[in-house]
């Protein structure tokens, strides 16, 4: 089965209402990494759910220091930070959508390095 998955417990109902032996789940495992964790998925409340976005933004910064990109990951414009960029634009979308000088800071490759990038995500907190 393929998409209208948002919460962990939705892979059971479209299990149970297609007979499919699997799910898929693009868009919501990019946004939220603990989807299928203990807990995770869960609906929360505004600000809870902006402190597991911002979290899961520091967090893959956090890994993305440790662990860089391949050099050249995603084309040669932006080099390997591009994927670090594409990852922060999945946690982080529904709050760049509406702080769109950040939005556009990130995604007109003003911002570059994961210093920077973490810059984008304590502003993003200091608006909220």
């Amino acid at each position: 089965s393929n998409g209208g998955i948002e919460f962990g417990r939705d892979v059971a109902r479209c299990l149970d209402e297609t007979g499919a032996d699997g799910v898929m789940v693009s868009e919501a495992i990019l946004e939220d990494p603990t989807l299928f964790v203990d807990g995770g998925g869960t609906e929360l409340t505004p600000r809870r759910l902006l402190d597991r976005q911002l979290r899961h933004a520091s967090s893959y910064l956090d890994y993305a220091t440790l662990l860089p990109p391949l050099p050249g990951s995603l084309g040669s414009k932006g080099g390997s930070f591009n994927v670090v960029r594409s990852h922060l634009f999945k946690f982080l979308h529904r709050y760049l959508e509406e702080e769109t000088d950040l939005r556009t800071r990130l995604g007109d490759h003003e911002v570059t390095t994961i210093a920077e990038a973490r810059g984008i995500v304590s502003d993003l907190r200091g608006r909220y």
